[in-house]
């Protein structure tokens, strides 16, 4: 994760708001080298900076959102840019929709970092307006299945029909890969640079193909063609 986000800051593309998924140590290995960057610090020294916030909870509420609000308006205590820094088991629904405008209208030189294990802990509402980035080994799927999962996407639209018909009569596998598929993507698109945007359409329509799947009358087959048809092709 820390090499898409230095990349963004070196090119002078660092977004307001992350939402990094994965483990929680790979999480905080990863922003705590973005903001050693942000504030020109040592990582060892950033949790003695005064525009340095962390946050550890298991459930973040509307006042935990109000208060992260209060404070990201606040002046600098440097002069320089401010970084938050969240893990947080669950939020709210309150406490998203208080994000959510924070996120809309986020102050000037101000960063935000939520790290979770699952994509789910934010609503898509709200992760729409973040770049979400994905742990490879937080996907906790194996190498043979992101390789395969990579090669997919790599693939034209006729090289993914061929792919898909391995298991495409094999309803337990196609949801599994149309599982993988969908937070594969993101981490993936995301480690290109993709445009946050065409992300989160990407993400989108494999998680509305994954729900088709659990009705049995809709054909395996024809969700993976449409697939196969419809989603951007993975630069080589």
């Amino acid at each position: 994760m820390f090499d898409v986000l230095k990349r963004h800051y070196q090119n002078n593309r660092l977004g307001h708001g992350y939402f990094l998924v994965g483990s929680k140590e790979g999480a905080e290995k990863a922003v705590l080298k973005t903001a050693s960057l942000l504030l020109q610090t040592e990582a060892e020294e950033l949790f003695r900076h005064p525009d340095f916030f962390r946050y550890q909870a298991d459930k973040f509420g509307v006042d935990d959102s109000r208060n992260l609000k209060k404070q990201s308006f606040l002046s600098s205590r440097c002069s320089g840019p401010k970084v938050f820094f969240m893990t947080v088991g669950s939020f709210t629904p309150d406490a998203q929709n208080a994000l959510l405008k924070l996120m809309e209208e986020p102050p000037a030189d101000v960063y935000f970092f939520i790290s979770a294990s699952s994509p789910d802990a934010l609503s898509l509402i709200l992760r729409s307006r973040l770049a979400v980035l994905f742990e490879r080994r937080g996907l906790d799927l194996e190498k043979e299945k992101m390789d395969f999962l990579e090669k997919f996407l790599k693939a034209s639209p006729v090289q993914r029909l061929k792919l898909a018909n391995f298991f495409s009569d094999d309803r337990a596998r196609t949801i599994e890969f149309v599982k993988g598929l969908e937070a594969a993507s993101v981490y993936f698109f995301s480690a290109q640079g993709g445009e946050k945007r065409k992300l989160r359409d990407f993400a989108e329509e494999a998680r509305l193909n994954r729900r088709l799947l659990d009705h049995p009358a809709l054909s395996c087959r024809l969700i993976l063609e449409h697939l196969a048809l419809t989603l951007p092709r993975l630069e080589k």
